[in-house]
């Protein structure tokens, strides 16, 4: 039997076997209290804009295909966090936006089509709507 990454159903018993260790690997997490880059290393980050409003900025998502990034905000104080592109690149979420803003407590969870980002989870959110 394999020691990681499988899934085996015993056909005498009929139970299922699932290597659940392989399905959920520990993901990077940073808190942030300034402006920073995401890089394709970064997984969660925990945005503290308790000093000041400040921009997390979101890498180029080509050649990221799949590649998901989670941001919450977790100051008590009235400072936001702006979530920008990079590359006049776009955030969908309901509609196309170039940016996000995080109040105390929202979160936003984006993937990387290849071409943009795709917001696939945000509680509540505040967008900064591109007026093309």
């Amino acid at each position: 039997m394999p020691t990681r990454g499988y899934a085996l159903i015993d056909s005498e018993t009929n139970k299922i076997f699932i290597d659940l260790v392989s399905l959920w690997a520990p993901r990077a997490f940073a808190i942030k209290t300034l402006a920073y880059t995401l890089v394709a290393t970064d997984d969660i980050i925990l945005a503290d804009p308790t000093s000041g409003a400040f921009n997390i900025t979101l890498p180029s998502a080509i050649g990221l295909v799949g590649k998901t990034y989670t941001i919450k905000c977790v100051s008590l104080s009235h400072n936001t966090v702006n979530i920008v592109t990079s590359l006049s690149q776009t955030i969908f979420i309901v509609v196309i936006v170039s940016s996000l803003l995080l109040k105390v407590g929202n979160s936003v969870t984006v993937v990387s089509d290849g071409n943009n980002w795709v917001a696939i989870s945000f509680w509540p959110l505040t967008s900064n709507r591109d007026e093309d």
